[in-house]
């Protein structure tokens, strides 16, 4: 599916300043640098840098340091996150890509399923669709799929016996964090809510399982469809693109944590090269793992309301 959006630097750099809750949830902007001078050690002491790897860009600052040396500078950035935003879910899936050893990760629907984007996708893509009103994208092509095609007894759907509720499945196609949200992070006014996703999930996939009932209009071909049940959860792949990059506020910026030798401590972001990450997981400090949301019922009364289907309709 996705890589983890603290990666998808394709589309999202800079992030600076990060608005509230995202990575600044008080409001408060770029760390101080305190007592340690920005470019020196824990100790003050002048650091003369890294060369950095043939073939590694000028500007990546990770790629001298070692596998265990990255893995603690992503805890930090973790760290910082979390500091911030105590429930970030960009926070929760990086530190499980540390130490899930690869282990499935469930996480709060509370942190997607009120993003208007979500919102909107099952209210304008779902529910037509569940609905017969519109078609489905499939692999094998476009297809009608839905309430009608059961209530019609169509070949390849369950065929419906007049009175029991009708449960259906649909996952479709993956959802995207907006170019609007991607456009407003680079500068700094994101959601903080959206951009805490960007940064986590960025693409990932819907599952709805649906029942409804079908009540015959009296005189007419029509049936009113009743949403009696609506159960959705989000899914992902947390993995990376060695091919990408994502600039970040920097964790060692002023070397708040006064470590030994901080990372490119003198700049408050980083861009941060994910071969980086790929090297991590070489070394097995770190794994990719699939993440899924709890379920939720929508809340959107536009998405559960009541609908009339015409099964007269043709749907060849």
């Amino acid at each position: 599916m996705s890589e983890p959006a603290l990666r998808p630097g394709e589309a999202v750099t800079p992030l600076t300043p990060l608005p509230a809750r995202a990575l600044a949830g008080d409001g408060a902007g770029a760390l101080p640098a305190g007592p340690v001078t920005a470019g020196s050690g824990a100790l003050g002491i002048p650091l003369a840098g890294r060369p950095k790897p043939a073939g590694a860009a000028s500007d990546d600052e990770l790629s001298p340091y070692t596998p265990a040396e990255v893995a603690a500078w992503y805890r930090r950035l973790a760290g910082l996150i979390k500091k911030k935003q105590s429930d970030s879910l960009s926070a929760l899936m990086l530190l499980h890509w540390l130490d899930g050893k690869g282990a499935k990760l469930t996480f709060p629907h509370a942190r997607v399923e009120k993003l208007s984007f979500v919102v909107e996708h099952l209210r304008s893509e779902v529910r037509p669709i569940l609905l017969t009103e519109r078609k489905a994208k499939l692999k094998g092509g476009d297809k009608w799929v839905g309430v009608l095609p059961r209530i019609k007894k169509m070949p390849g759907f369950p065929a419906w016996d007049g009175t029991s509720p009708i449960p259906m499945e649909f996952t479709g196609q993956s959802v995207s964090v907006p170019l609007s949200v991607q456009a407003k992070a680079a500068l700094g006014l994101a959601d903080p809510d959206e951009l805490d996703v960007l940064m986590s999930l960025h693409t990932f996939g819907l599952k709805s399982n649906v029942v409804v009932t079908a009540t015959p209009v009296p005189k007419s071909a029509d049936y009113t469809v009743k949403f009696t049940s609506w159960k959705t959860h989000a899914f992902d792949r947390y993995d990376w693109d060695p091919t990408k990059h994502l600039t970040v506020p920097n964790p060692d910026f002023g070397n708040p944590d006064k470590v030994a030798d901080p990372i490119a401590p003198a700049q408050e972001k980083i861009r941060v090269y994910h071969s980086n990450a790929k090297r991590v997981e070489a070394a097995g400090l770190a794994a990719p793992y699939d993440a899924e949301s709890t379920e939720w019922t929508p809340a959107d009364p536009d998405t559960v309301k009541d609908a009339v289907v015409d099964a007269a309709r043709s749907l060849t």
